[in-house]
């Protein structure tokens, strides 16, 4: 149907970077900014990067645990991309998973 470079670029409407399009004579190439990535400003002014991980770090050290709807909640992500974030702290030995089934959270270690 020729609509999905289009819905592309709708995606990033509210997005600083934009995806770049590139053109050869057979090909085309479509770069995609990281759209999890998070850039803040500390009190100095100055800019600071928090990514994902960073901030589930955060929570978790003020609230003490974290579910992964939670995760979802905070970061804006589905289902796929908050078990990708929990399986990288988790094999990284940043947090420890605790309980099971539906209590299932994570820990700091």
């Amino acid at each position: 149907m020729g609509t999905g470079i289009g819905r592309i670029i709708n995606e990033y409407n509210d997005f600083d970077l934009k995806p770049v399009i590139e053109l050869s004579e057979n090909v085309f190439k479509i770069v995609l900014p990281n759209k999890n990535y998070v850039e803040k400003i500390n009190d100095n002014g100055e800019p600071r990067n928090d990514t994902q991980e960073a901030i589930i770090r955060k929570y978790i050290k003020e609230n003490e645990k974290i579910t992964r709807l939670e995760v979802e909640r905070i970061l804006g992500v589905g289902n796929t991309r908050s078990k990708q974030i929990i399986n990288n702290l988790l094999s990284k030995d940043i947090i420890v998973k605790k309980g099971t089934g539906k209590n299932i959270h994570y820990i700091l270690k």
